[in-house]
């Protein structure tokens, strides 16, 4: 039987597993604001908690999730400053942290010369100077796991900042479902 080379494993590769490790973290993050999400839209539509609530949250993309939250936040919103604040945070997870998530989970990662290189594969028409339609489909671009690092501390942040929202009005008036012996207090 003839003798198999061994065949390279991206896996093998030290940079190929620190970015590795860091999409899992980036996904595990990326889930906790979610879920946080999913609970915010459960307790402003007073929807009873789990099989209920689950049936209507989990069939719902994120972008949306983030729209229908803004609209149950303004019509049951804490005050106005609330509401303005909340909705600047919703804006920035759906138009800055989500498609940076989306380009950590969704790319394809190689190795070529020992440098991380990430490539995201989508359709781009430009037009460069000469005004001149060009096609392009795959953008390369090195990446640094310091990079990669940051934007996971980020998403902690976003979701400390988003539980805070949801803190805020679970201990709210406008909260029908405030613990009845809290009724009379502001919360812890």
């Amino acid at each position: 039987m003839p003798k198999i080379a061994k065949r390279y494993k991206a896996y093998d590769d030290p940079n190929f597993n620190k970015i590795a490790l860091v999409i899992g973290h980036i996904c595990i993050q990326w889930s906790r604001v979610e879920d946080i999400v999913d609970s915010f839209i459960e307790i402003i539509a007073s929807l009873e908690e789990g099989n209920i609530s689950r049936s209507i949250t989990s069939n719902i993309d994120i972008r949306n999730k983030i729209q229908t939250l803004k609209a149950l936040a303004f019509q049951k919103k804490v005050s106005d400053s609330w509401f303005k604040d909340l909705n600047t945070l919703l804006d920035h997870i759906d138009n800055e942290i989500r498609p940076e998530r989306n380009k950590y989970v969704h790319s394809h990662w190689f190795v070529p010369q020992g440098r991380l290189v990430r490539v995201s594969r989508r359709i781009k028409f430009k037009k460069p100077q000469a005004f001149q339609l060009n096609l392009t489909t795959e953008e390369r671009l090195p990446v640094n796991i310091r990079d990669a690092r940051r934007f996971c501390e980020k998403l902690d942040e976003t979701f400390i900042d988003l539980f805070e929202f949801y803190r805020a009005y679970f201990w709210s008036p406008m909260n029908p479902k405030r613990p009845e012996s809290d009724k009379n207090s502001d919360g812890p």
